[in-house]
């Protein structure tokens, strides 16, 4: 499979290495969310950022229209992330009542293309109702929708 260190272990030994850094995980282009989403980025025409790479990383990532993307957080370390790395530009989404997900949406959207993405946060809502109150946040802008929550099959369609 090439990630066993047998070779290194004995080349090691054979030259009298005794202290070395452990070994590091695998690169990021050999996991497959992570190279669709880095694929989808660059189908999109996206600038290739840090910023952009590291949102690679976390949550769940949907494409809305050809220049709109989601990201949802899965957990409050995530949200917290996608807090911290959106811009001016971006758009915050978050569940005005009750737990759930932060989400980033990045790009250009229309009115119904953030009712979308409203739709798709509020999937992930925990609560029993069918419509829920997102929040949206952009620039100096803050509004509440009340949405229904996505269907699951459209949730599907989407994710990349």
């Amino acid at each position: 499979s090439g990630r066993g260190r047998e070779r290194q272990l004995k080349l090691a030994e054979e030259w009298g290495i005794r202290s070395f850094p452990p070994p590091a995980g695998g690169c990021l282009l050999t996991e497959p969310n992570f190279s669709r989403r880095l694929r989808d980025l660059l189908q999109h025409g996206e600038n290739l950022t840090f910023q952009g790479v590291e949102l690679l990383k976390i949550g769940r990532h949907f494409r809305l229209n050809p220049a709109f993307k989601l990201i949802v957080g899965r957990d409050a370390e995530e949200n917290e992330k996608i807090r911290r790395i959106a811009t001016p530009e971006d758009v915050l989404f978050f569940p005005s009542e009750g737990r759930g997900p932060v989400a980033l949406g990045r790009g250009k959207g229309d009115q119904e293309t953030l009712k979308d993405a409203a739709s798709l946060v509020a999937y992930y809502v925990r609560c029993d109702e069918n419509h829920v109150s997102v929040g949206m946040e952009h620039r100096h802008c803050k509004e509440v929708w009340c949405v229904s929550k996505m269907e699951e099959k459209a949730v599907r369609q989407r994710m990349i």
